[in-house]
């Protein structure tokens, strides 16, 4: 239970670490006294390494005039391709020899790219509520289209 109490926690602070450093305006309070140092810093590290990965996505995106859609790259990437993709996370994953650290750590990663979906689709939804409700993204559910 104790466990599951500190794996809540990190999720909630990856969560906010990543809002508050995409809208620094709507800055939210992330701290928590139950997180200890180490989880604190994995947490600063996977969040600026997401961060880094995003922009990353974003300059390609520039770079390919739009072919590559920064938005679909970060919706579509996977934990190990999240590895791939920064050496900070990559480091970070060979440092870590207890399975219950890498356990917590693999789910912050998940967390952070769930956070930028939900990001991408909050944003394709107030663009369909200006009007066309066609384009309002509904929840993959299978047999339905």
């Amino acid at each position: 239970m104790k466990k599951e109490k500190a794996l809540r926690i990190e999720w909630t602070k990856v969560i906010y670490r990543l809002l508050n450093e995409l809208n620094p305006d709507t800055n939210v309070d992330s701290t928590n006294n139950d997180c200890d140092e180490g989880s604190d810093k994995r947490i600063s590290q996977v969040v600026q390494a997401m961060l880094d990965i995003k922009k990353d996505k974003e300059n390609e995106e520039i770079k390919s005039g739009g072919e590559q859609d920064a938005t679909v790259s970060i919706s579509n990437l996977t934990v190990e391709q999240a590895l791939e993709c920064s050496s900070i996370l990559s480091e970070l994953n060979n440092s870590i020899s207890d399975p219950m650290d890498k356990a917590f750590f693999t789910n912050d990663i998940r967390v952070a790219l769930m956070t930028f979906r939900v990001l991408s689709e909050e944003e394709l939804c107030l663009e369909g509520s200006a009007g066309n409700t066609n384009s309002v993204p509904r929840p993959p559910i299978p047999g339905t289209n």
